[in-house]
């Protein structure tokens, strides 16, 4: 009988102790992988552990963009060649043209492990100013579209003056999906402020110049939604992924003034509070650097804002008889290029 006990409970040993040895190998391999996080728990460890934050994380950080913007509604002039009574014409309308400029954006955040949150403030400012010139000579003309009076013209043109200023506070959850993986959400409150100024001079004659200049102020403010993802790939380097979407209700000043030496001028003002919805997204490449006291890290992207119908401006309509109708029209605008990101954490 006790043969028999000992062959039922041999083949228990063996694999009794095989499972306690596996066991232990895997908590040890499970201690060298996993880290604790903010918020006192513990997920996958895919950076080095010698970087440690304390009670309390800071982190600075600087852009430098090397944007291009788009404006819609900018179209001044079109060409007409020949004889301008005989149709039909056909021409290609001349809106105004921007350069690339540059711009920065200023980031300082700070980690409570707590709560698990980050609380982050960040100010963007761009701002470019360019101006763009079309010539007709005989039998070409220039037909402006800017403007109450039909003025036919040998030269038109246009002085943009465009900023864009935004400062945005927001609270971050960065979130370990896996080793290679990692997301942040994140919302906010976000304040513009963008400034746009368009002047535009059609040469009627030598002596004699038709000025018209649009002006759209906007200052507003709104909430701000975000999402954004790393995926790390080798030797410190990440491909990064982030998109947002803010809407703002704000302010829209807008000033429409016309000039035709020496005889009158025109002066309209049309302010109203309106909702601004804006999206944005980047793409990009980084690198991370981890030591025991501090974490650097650095990134190219490629982002892009849209802003719909930001554009606002005035204008007089003639087409109704015995009186003059003021219309409005908006268009959007659009910021595009590359974005050098710097960041340093504590």
């Amino acid at each position: 009988m006790k043969k028999l006990w000992t062959l039922l409970l041999l083949p228990y040993a063996i694999f009794s102790a095989s499972l306690e040895e596996r066991v232990s190998m895997l908590e040890q391999e499970m201690g060298q992988v996993s880290t604790e996080t903010a918020n006192q728990t513990f997920g996958a460890n895919f950076v080095p552990t010698n970087f440690q934050k304390g009670w309390i994380g800071l982190f600075i950080q600087g852009d430098i963009l090397y944007w291009h913007p788009k404006v819609g509604g900018t179209e001044y002039a079109y060409k007409l060649i020949g004889n301008a009574l005989k149709l039909p014409q056909s021409s290609d309308t001349d809106d105004h043209s921007f350069n690339w400029g540059w711009g920065a954006r200023a980031a300082l955040g700070i980690t409570f492990p707590g709560i698990g949150w980050e609380f982050v403030g960040t100010g963007t400012w761009y701002s470019t100013s360019q101006t763009d010139t079309q010539t007709a000579g005989l039998p070409t003309i220039l037909i402006n579209l800017k403007g109450a009076f039909l003025a036919p013209s040998s030269k038109a043109r246009s002085c943009y003056d465009l900023s864009y200023d935004e400062f945005l506070v927001e609270l971050r959850r960065t979130y370990s999906i896996s080793r290679f993986l990692s997301t942040y959400t994140s919302i906010g409150a976000k304040r513009n402020w963008i400034d746009q100024d368009q002047r535009l001079h059609y040469t009627v004659a030598p002596n004699q110049i038709y000025k018209v200049k649009d002006l759209c102020d906007f200052e507003g403010t709104g909430a701000r939604l975000a999402f954004g993802t790393q995926w790390h790939l080798i030797y410190g380097l990440s491909f990064l992924m982030n998109g947002g979407g803010s809407l703002l209700y704000g302010k829209y000043e807008v000033k429409h003034t016309e000039t035709l030496t020496p005889m009158s001028s025109i002066h309209l003002h049309g302010n109203t509070h309106l909702f601004s919805p804006q999206v944005d997204f980047s793409l990009g490449l980084g690198w991370d650097l981890y030591t025991k006291g501090y974490h650097f890290g650095i990134s190219l992207n490629y982002e892009a804002l849209y802003l719909w119908r930001q554009n606002q401006a005035l204008q007089l309509d003639d087409t109704v008889q015995n009186r003059l109708q003021v219309v409005r029209y908006a268009d959007d605008i659009t910021f595009y290029g590359v974005t050098f990101k710097a960041k340093l954490e504590f």
